[in-house]
C-alpha cells in the first residue's frame, strides 16, 4: 500500500526533512537528480558508437534545479546535454540559481529560448508540483517542441501541465514515456486526465522524511493498493472450518424485465470465498439462475404488474411474498440490494422492507442508489440503517457512478475532481456509509474521511453489468470480514485486476462483465 499527497503536504515533507535532519534542499536535489540519471543511464547508455543527445528544459523553481543538476551529471558521464532555462523575467529559487551557477563554471551552455532539434533523450523539469495556472507563452510553446520529439521522454516528479493535486491539464502538458517521482505519489500521477501523461511511473524515497506528511484534522488520508496486499488482507482459510465459517451473502437483484444483474452479483459472490449466496429475486429469474449457478439458495416474489402497465400501487401478495423471502436473508451478514430491481413501486417497497426487516452489512447498488436520489423516505430510511449499523460496528456501501453520485448529491456529473471530491466526503458523513465512486480512477471514501484511489481495471470493464459484478465482490467480502475503507478498496482492486486479466484473452474491445466475473478466481490464485 502506497501514501498518496497533494503539492502542499509534499512542501511541509520537504521542508520538514531539512529542518528535522539538517539535511539542505540541495543535497535532496543532487538525490533526486541522480535517480533521474539512473533511469536514462538504465535505458539509453552512452557507448563509443553513438553519442547520446540529452535535451533537459528547466523553469526557475526546484524543479527546474532538479534539470539543472542532471545536466550536470549526465555531462560528466559522457552524454551530450542541451540545457535551455525558461526564465521569462522569473526569479529563480536559491537552489535552482545555486545550480545554474555550478552549470556555469563548469562552461555548461545553457539557453534560454525555445528548444528545438532532434534528441535522444527529452527530460522535462519545468514545473514540478506546484502548477496551478494555465500554461502559456513561452512554457506553453516549449512543451508543444518537447512532445514532437521523438525519443525518451522523461518528466522530472510530474509532467508539466498537470495540477499534481487533481490531475487536471492546465494547457499544454508534457507527454511523458517516464515519470520519476520523489518521496510519495501525488494525485496528478494517479488521476484523469493527468495519468494519462505520466507514463511509467517510478518513485524514489531520496531521503524525505515520511513523518512529516502527518494529516491535518481537514485533510483526508489517501492511499492506493498493490498486489501484495491481497495476500496480506484477505484472510487465511482455516483447515478446520465449516461453509457457516465464511458466512451468508444476500442478493436481492434482478426484475420481471432484467434478469442478467442477478447471476453476475451472485457468481462474483461465490468466487469471494462466501459460504452460501442467497437470492432474493422475481419469480421469472429463478430458472436461469439455478441453471447457472445450482449452489445459490432462491428465494421470490411474483410481480404481478404487467410490463407495459408502469407504477402501480403494490398488491398484498407481492408484499407478502416480499416479506416471507427477507425472512430467509434474515441470517445473512451482508445483503446486496440494487442491481436490477427498477425504480418503481414495487422495487420502493423492497428497498424499504429489507431495511426494516435485515439485519447485516448492506451494498447498495445501481437501482437501490437511484431509489434514494429521487425518493426522499428511502433516503431517510437509509440513513437510520447507516447510523444504526455504524454504532454496531457495521457498514453500509454505496456504489455509484458519476451520473448516480450526480443524482443522490445534486451536483453536475461533470463537476470538476474537487468539487466531486468534497461532495462525496460530505456524503459519507451524512449517509454514515462508505461511498465507492465508479470512474476510470474509481476513489473510495469512507465515514473517516479517509480515501483509496483504485489503480486497476481498464476500459473494457465499461461495459452493461461489469459494478453487479462488483457489487457482488464486495458481499462475498463482507459476509465474512468486517467492513472497513481498506477491505472495501481490496474489493474495487480485486475487481479491476480481474477485468485486466480478462482483457488479455478478450482484449479491451469484447470484455464482458461475465468474463470479468470468470477471472476472479484467477486473480485469486495468482495473488494468494
Amino acid at each position: 500500500m502506497e501514501r498518496v499527497v497533494d503539492a502542499s503536504l509534499m512542501k511541509s515533507a520537504d521542508r520538514g526533512t531539512t529542518v528535522n535532519t539538517g539535511i539542505p534542499s540541495v543535497v535532496l536535489m543532487e538525490k533526486a537528480a541522480l535517480c533521474v540519471c539512473a533511469e536514462v543511464k538504465k535505458r539509453i547508455p552512452v557507448s563509443e558508437e553513438k553519442d547520446v543527445r540529452v535535451l533537459i528544459v528547466c523553469g526557475v523553481g526546484n524543479n527546474g534545479g532538479d534539470g539543472l543538476a542532471v545536466a550536470r551529471l549526465l555531462e560528466e558521464d559522457g552524454y551530450e546535454v542541451f540545457v535551455h532555462l525558461l526564465k521569462n523575467d522569473h526569479p529563480l529559487s536559491n537552489e535552482n540559481e545555486t545550480q545554474l551557477n555550478i552549470l556555469n563554471n563548469l562552461k555548461i551552455p545553457v539557453s534560454y529560448d525555445v528548444p528545438s532539434g532532434e534528441y535522444d533523450v527529452v527530460i522535462d523539469a519545468i514545473f514540478g508540483i506546484g502548477l496551478t495556472r494555465e500554461c502559456v507563452g513561452i512554457y506553453k510553446d516549449s512543451i508543444e517542441v518537447m512532445n514532437k520529439i521523438r525519443g525518451l521522454k522523461i518528466a522530472v516528479d510530474i509532467p508539466s501541465g498537470i495540477n499534481s493535486d487533481t490531475g487536471e491539464i492546465t494547457g499544454a502538458c508534457f507527454k511523458a514515456d517516464i515519470t520519476v517521482t520523489f518521496g510519495f505519489y501525488k494525485f496528478g500521477h494517479l488521476l484523469y486526465p493527468g495519468r494519462e501523461y505520466c507514463g511509467k511511473v517510478i518513485k524514489y524515497g531520496i531521503g524525505i522524511d515520511r513523518s512529516f506528511t502527518v494529516v491535518s484534522s481537514n485533510k483526508p488520508n489517501t492511499h492506493f493498493l498493490e498486489k501484495s496486499d491481497i495476500k496480506t488482507l484477505l484472510p487465511v482459510r482455516k483447515k478446520d472450518s465449516h461453509k457457516g465459517t465464511y458466512g451468508r451473502a444476500g442478493v436481492i437483484a434482478g426484475s420481471k424485465e432484467i434478469g442478467g444483474a442477478l447471476i453476475l452479483a451472485s457468481k462474483a459472490c461465490f468466487s469471494m470465498g462466501v459460504g452460501y449466496v442467497k437470492a432474493l429475486t422475481e419469480e421469472s429469474n429463478k430458472e436461469a439462475l439455478l441453471k447457472t449457478l445450482p449452489e445459490t439458495l432462491i428465494f421470490t416474489y411474483t410481480d404481478d404488474r404487467k410490463v407495459s402497465e408502469g407504477s402501480r400501487a403494490i398488491t398484498e401478495r407481492e408484499v407478502n411474498e416480499i416479506e416471507e423471502g427477507l425472512k430467509k436473508l434474515k441470517d445473512c451478514d451482508c445483503v446486496l440490494i440494487g442491481p436490477g430491481i427498477g425504480t418503481g413501486s414495487l422495487a420502493k417497497a423492497l428497498f424499504l422492507r429489507t431495511l426494516s426487516n435485515i439485519d447485516a452489512d448492506l451494498i447498495v447498488d445501481a437501482d437501490a442508489i437511484n431509489l434514494i436520489a429521487k425518493d426522499e423516505e428511502c433516503k431517510n430510511a437509509l440513513i437510520t440503517y447507516a447510523k444504526k449499523k455504524r454504532k454496531e460496528g457495521r457498514g453500509v456501501i454505496l456504489t455509484p457512478h458519476k451520473a448516480e453520485f450526480s443524482r443522490i448529491s445534486r451536483l453536475d456529473k461533470d463537476s470538476d475532481i474537487k468539487t466531486l471530491n468534497d461532495a462525496a466526503l460530505k456524503l459519507c458523513k451524512d449517509l454514515s456509509s462508505f461511498i465507492i465512486l465508479k470512474g476510470a480512477s474509481t476513489i473510495i471514501y469512507t465515514p473517516e474521511g479517509e480515501r483509496f484511489i483504485n489503480l486497476s481495471g481498464n476500459s473494457g470493464m465499461a461495459t452493461a453489468g461489469s459494478g453487479d459484478v462488483l457489487s457482488g465482490i464486495l458481499a462475498g467480502l463482507f459476509a465474512y470480514e468486517s467492513v472497513s475503507g481498506l477491505l472495501v478498496a481490496l474489493g474495487v482492486y480485486i475487481h479491476g485486476l480481474a477485468g485486466d486479466m480478462a482483457s488479455i484473452d478478450k482484449t479491451e474491445y469484447s470484455l464482458t462483465a461475465l468474463d470479468i466475473a470468470n477471472s476472479i478466481p484467477e486473480v485469486l490464485k495468482e495473488n494468494l
